[in-house]
């Protein structure tokens, strides 16, 4: 894949109006990278596996995307990202984004960090330009014609989910993802964040818009996923070493969140 490095996301911003590059951080271990800094633009992070918490301005605020979903960081909000899993980063110019809210008539977007669904234009759109832009590069027509259209679609009036997350929530995240291949029950997330077994539930469902159960299996899955992709471990092992016990059911899950199976999906991506 191709990929821009980290300072050329600021030295392309005023030419181009945007730059991108797919980030990935530690699946194992504590979450982790990056250091806290301030963006030029607007900066979109749209999180294909895992999960990415960027830490804001005030200590005790931050913001968690999962999944799917996609998080949008404002010029100059000073932040510290914190990610575990795969995801895919623009950095758009204030101009670009002025440009559409003009060509649309739309309202000023919000000054502090704010999040789409994974359901949302915002998020498909991204997952679009992610895609092309594996093989393409920032100058292809094709790359600046989706970013023109998730220009607009940020700026269009669309449900914004800007409620943070709190804190037991982003705690449950992180112990899901650093124990994804063990054998877990709710019990064992409630005790990691100290809150009673519905109150976690309930919190978790109204949060992230999923239930802890189904999120867990989303984690193992994409785990598996980025595994067939980037190694030649066997389906069995990789589906035992992300916390699948029964082969058939890790194939039919497979095949239900990804549209094919194991094999194919790896014969796929290469």
């Amino acid at each position: 894949m191709t990929s821009t490095p980290v300072a050329a996301l600021h030295e392309y911003l005023p030419a181009r109006g945007f730059a991108s590059m797919w980030r990935e951080g530690s699946a194992k271990g504590p979450a982790g990278f990056g250091p806290r800094h301030r963006n030029p633009g607007y900066e979109l992070s749209w999180v294909r596996e895992g999960f990415v918490t960027f830490a804001l301005e005030r200590a005790q605020d931050s913001i968690t995307g999962t999944t799917g979903s996609s998080i949008v960081l404002t010029p100059g909000e000073l932040n510290t990202p914190r990610a575990a899993g795969t995801f895919f980063q623009l950095m758009l110019s204030s101009e670009l984004l002025d440009e559409a809210r003009s060509q649309l008539g739309a309202r000023a977007l919000p000054s502090t960090a704010f999040s789409f669904s994974a359901r949302s234009r915002v998020s498909a759109i991204s997952e679009l330009i992610g895609r092309e832009r594996r093989n393409l590069g920032d100058d292809d027509p094709l790359v600046k014609s989706l970013t023109d259209s998730l220009a607009m679609a940020i700026v269009r009036p669309e449900k914004i989910e800007s409620r943070p997350l709190d804190a037991q929530i982003r705690r449950a995240l992180e112990y899901l993802d650093a124990h994804f291949t063990e054998r877990l029950s709710i019990e064992d997330v409630a005790s990691a964040t100290g809150l009673p077994r519905f109150v976690l539930m309930r919190r978790f469902k109204a949060q992230t818009g999923t239930s802890i159960y189904r999120h867990l299996q989303n984690v193992r899955l994409d785990r598996a996923a980025h595994a067939l992709r980037t190694s030649e471990t066997s389906v069995l092992d990789i589906a035992l070493d992300c916390g699948f016990s029964d082969p058939g059911r890790f194939a039919r899950a497979f095949l239900e969140r990804f549209g094919a199976k194991p094999n194919a999906f790896r014969e796929r991506s290469a």
